[in-house]
């Protein structure tokens, strides 16, 4: 993957005919950091969000273990980068055939609201 200095770097240099993401990990560390050192609560970290494995597992490494998924596939992703978090499955209308596929499992307990 390429690094460059700014956004406007990449822009100028690739003139991106299609969205490009910038993911800048040390800025994705200290909101984690800060979020957790503020706010009193549990945090759960919507998936949907930004389901990209590279940042998850940026945001597991800053000690963020509660994910909220709604989809297949956003399970399907945390259980590939880690079996040592939580998954939280919040969709508010779950199939019962999507909740038999999702069924936890001792590696990967999910829970479902």
């Amino acid at each position: 993957m390429r690094k460059f200095k700014s956004v406007n770097e990449l822009v100028n240099t690739l003139k991106p005919e299609y969205p490009v993401y910038c993911i800048r990990t040390e800025e994705i560390k200290k909101s984690v950091t800060f979020f957790k050192n503020n706010f009193p609560g549990k945090i759960l970290y919507a998936v949907k969000t930004k389901p990209q494995e590279k940042i998850i597992k940026k945001i597991i490494s800053r000690g963020v273990k509660d994910f909220d998924v709604a989809s297949l596939s956003e399970i399907q992703l945390i259980k590939k980068i880690s079996s040592e978090v939580n998954l939280h499955f919040m969709h508010t209308i779950k199939s019962l055939s999507l909740i038999h596929i999702s069924e936890p499992t001792r590696r990967t307990p999910i829970s479902y609201a």
